[in-house]
């Protein structure tokens, strides 16, 4: 899977570049994506061709410009990354100790304004007015003057910015639960994967086409299957209702609760089953156009058409109940065996439809995440009686 890019939704190798490199890397490990997360960062990703290259021909690390022909610098300077080259942060930190014979590195050593008039000390070292070495250089240890300048040059790039081998290899560690639960668990990772991104409306649209890629049909919301957030129906994955615009949490709670025991059978079992329990027409309508009622006996043309009759029809009925014109045993059992409105006779509407709804649909998401999420906020923002 990361060898071919197939990384859509695995932590930390989503992006168009970094699949660019697996596919060319074509990692066989874990300590491959502990190196590839640590080198594609703007301090070492100039390295990584010549890293890919090493990594698949072991004998051309000698021929890179900073050891070519000089195996004996290459046995002093070769350290953690087994490249000839620092990939993470504290081999570079190594590999100056170890080239110098000083102490660590502070980190004010890394920044760019003081890496040039560390390149001198580097190389030649260090020596006080009494002639006492202090740092001893590369040369003094036997690093030729060239070699240790080329190295220099690849170190200072790290000044810019570079991980620590603990940082990758934590980072390459959830990269491969992720991806390992993607292998394995497709449907079930994918349907987690697009709930968290309801927000997003351009990752959204990227998971659905990956879901496609795998062979996941994305189905639409449906009144007896759709939960709260996306989930695994079958072999496919079911939109969630909080995707639906105007449905609020409140009514979405009754939908789900309601047809614990009994699905729902038709669109007007659906209205006279929830009517009064924070149902309204705006969200029947966005109901009906998501798809919500499809394969439940009528198209949605011809939902649209009857869906305020019924409404008034299940209004009418309550009201009479409030009333007290009869009994409550009798007015169950005449609101269930009441016969259903007849649908008009047409053709449901175009393709074009359905894509402008959707699109409607999607851009309404956003809104209402957000609109959650500050709920959420003000609420955990509310001062307790202690803290007043």
């Amino acid at each position: 899977m990361f060898s071919k890019g197939y990384t859509e939704g695995v932590f930390q190798f989503e992006s168009q570049g970094m699949k660019n490199v697996l596919t060319q890397l074509k990692p066989e490990r874990i300590e491959d994506l502990i190196a590839v997360t640590a080198l594609y960062r703007p301090g070492p990703m100039d390295s990584i061709p010549v890293y890919i290259d090493c990594r698949h021909n072991p004998s051309h690390i000698l021929q890179t410009s900073a050891f070519k022909g000089n195996s004996r610098s290459y046995k002093r300077l070769h350290n953690l990354s087994g490249t000839g080259y620092a990939d993470f942060q504290n081999a570079c930190r190594l590999q100056s100790r170890q080239s110098r014979h000083s102490a660590p590195c502070n980190e004010q050593e890394k920044k760019l304004a003081v890496m040039e008039s560390e390149r001198e000390i580097f190389i030649h070292g260090l020596t006080d007015d009494d002639g006492n070495i202090i740092v001893e250089g590369c040369i003094r240890r036997g690093v030729d003057e060239k070699t240790a300048i080329s190295v220099y040059d690849e170190m200072e790039s790290f000044a810019h910015y570079a991980f620590n081998k603990s940082h990758a290899a934590a980072y390459a560690n959830i990269s491969y639960k992720t991806a390992w639960l993607k292998c394995h668990y497709p449907r079930e990772y994918m349907a987690a994967l697009l709930s968290s991104v309801l927000d997003n409306q351009n990752k959204l649209a990227s998971y659905i086409t990956e879901c496609k890629r795998l062979g996941i049909r994305v189905l639409p919301p449906n009144v007896n299957e759709s939960n709260l957030h996306f989930t695994v129906s079958g072999n496919d994955i079911r939109y969630g209702l909080l995707a639906v615009k105007n449905l609020g949490r409140n009514f979405i709670d009754e939908i789900i609760s309601e047809r614990i025991n009994n699905p729902y059978e038709d669109f007007f079992d659906f209205c006279k089953r929830l009517y009064g329990r924070n149902m309204n027409s705006r969200a029947i309508e966005s109901l009906i156009k998501c798809g919500a009622f499809d394969g439940l006996g009528a198209n949605r043309r011809q939902l649209l058409a009857i869906s305020k009759t019924v409404l008034d029809d299940v209004e009418y009925e309550s009201r009479r109940n409030a009333g007290g014109q009869m009994s409550f045993l009798m007015t169950q059992r005449l609101m269930f065996n009441h016969q259903s409105p007849k649908f008009p006779i047409c053709p449901n509407f175009p393709f074009l439809n359905f894509c402008i709804w959707k699109t409607k649909l999607q851009e309404c998401i956003s809104a209402v995440i957000r609109s959650m999420n500050t709920q959420l906020f003000q609420k955990q923002s509310m001062p307790t009686k202690r803290a007043i």
